[in-house]
């Protein structure tokens, strides 16, 4: 993975979005070597050795985050469905 790659990675996900019929419910992560996974909503900085992105953790999915890392920690890029978000517990109208 490298520069174009990742400039080009909102592209991908939309070409998988219509190979699966997904539309833009595609779902960006990015696995490093050490396990832990980040929700990407969007690269803001591919640099020659380093990207960074604003997301969420991927275990928890709550706090967002800007993250800056080289490029040879990112292990996997996975694209897939989106996960329906969680409701909110409480009062609602019927």
């Amino acid at each position: 993975m490298d520069k174009t790659f990742f400039e080009s990675l909102r592209a991908r996900a939309g070409e998988f979005g219509a190979r699966a019929s997904l539309g833009d419910d595609v779902r960006v992560e990015v696995r490093l070597h050490s396990g832990r996974g980040y929700v990407v909503d969007r690269v803001v900085e591919a640099g020659d050795s380093f990207v960074q992105f604003d997301g969420v953790d991927a275990s928890d999915g709550e706090e967002p985050l800007s993250l800056v890392l080289p490029y040879h920690q990112v292990s996997h890029v996975i694209l897939t469905r989106s996960k329906p978000k969680a409701s909110s517990t409480g009062f609602g109208a019927h």
